[in-house]
């Protein structure tokens, strides 16, 4: 699940966009929040609220 659904993200995205891909894959509301915020704290997708989308296989830089 997960591979193709960074597979299917690979671009800048909004928080609500990155949702929305996770949730085609999840069978429902609980299991999509806990993907979005497994794939946070790994650091697959880094989140800056408010001044930038979420960027998929993010490093420590900025960006």
């Amino acid at each position: 699940m997960e591979e193709t659904m960074i597979h299917r993200a690979k671009k800048l995205l909004t928080l609500k966009d990155l949702i929305q891909t996770v949730s085609e894959f999840a069978r429902n509301e609980h299991e999509t929040a806990l993907a979005v915020a497994d794939l946070i704290n790994r650091g697959v997708v880094r989140f800056v609220p408010r001044t930038q989308p979420v960027r998929l296989g993010a490093s420590r830089r900025r960006f």
